[in-house]
């Protein structure tokens, strides 16, 4: 990431999620565990996170091991040797779907799966719910987000409050906010896409077939709610149009 770029994180954070999962095994009491993670980018944070909190607590945890497996999925793969080690009913797992996945495979292997045993995983382990891996064993915990107790309008609403706060603050702190132009006067730039990036992605998309009809009710919700999305999206667009000429007058009569 270069020094002078800015990064908006929308969503739970990878210290979040780690919380989430103790305070799950907090309710269920279930202080004795382990944490296996490989090195997908973010491991050592996650790893951090739990033993600061362990070390912090006042619940008596008992971490009794922290393994690192190395060059999951390779041909002199050691996952099987490090999982040895396991000895805990709760497993804290971080790694990608596509690991986590090979690690069960070692993990059904050695026993640490099936009854006795509870693995809990974030939300990146899981990912997309309706394609799991048949590795993953019955009974795994994912800390996910729900989105129904979340309306679309709230969430754009949230969305363009939490970017306007944030440019705000990069305002007073840096004197600048984020934005596609130069400087207040420079027009936006526009830079020249090939053809074939337009094309390219459509290589990618496949829609769902579905075998049921349709009703024409279904049909008009659908559409109707898709125009209320396009809706939303323009008007958080103006929000943040607006709030962008506001900082610049501000900023212009500061001069």
């Amino acid at each position: 990431q270069d020094a002078s770029s800015s990064f908006f994180q929308f969503g739970a954070s990878l210290q979040q999620e780690a919380l989430l999962m103790l305070a799950i095994m907090e309710e269920y009491d279930w202080h004795v565990f382990s944490v296996v993670t490989t090195k997908y980018p973010g491991f050592q944070e996650f790893i951090a996170t739990v033993r600061v909190t362990v070390d912090h607590s006042f619940v008596r945890w008992d971490l009794q091991s922290v393994v690192t497996l190395d060059g999951v999925g390779e041909p002199e793969d050691r996952a099987h040797v490090q999982l040895k080690r396991i000895q805990s009913p709760v497993i804290l797992l971080y790694c990608s779907k596509d690991e986590a996945a090979l690690v069960m495979d070692e993990a059904r292997s050695l026993g640490l799966t099936g009854a006795g045993f509870v693995w809990i995983v974030p939300s990146l382990t899981t990912g997309n719910i309706e394609h799991t891996p048949e590795a993953f064993p019955t009974g795994m915990i994912s800390v996910a987000y729900d989105e129904w107790d979340y309306p679309l309008e709230k969430r754009v609403q949230d969305a363009v409050g939490i970017i306007s706060s944030a440019a705000a603050a990069m305002f007073r702190e840096e004197g600048r906010i984020p934005d596609g132009t130069a400087s207040c006067y420079g027009q936006s730039e526009k830079p020249e896409v090939p053809a074939s990036a337009l094309r390219r992605p459509r290589l990618y998309i496949a829609l769902p077939r579905h075998k049921d009809v349709v009703t024409s009710t279904k049909r008009s919700r659908g559409h109707d709610l898709l125009s209320r999305s396009h809706e939303l999206i323009s008007r958080g667009q103006d929000i943040l149009s607006r709030f962008h000429d506001f900082i610049c007058r501000g900023h212009d009569k500061t001069k």
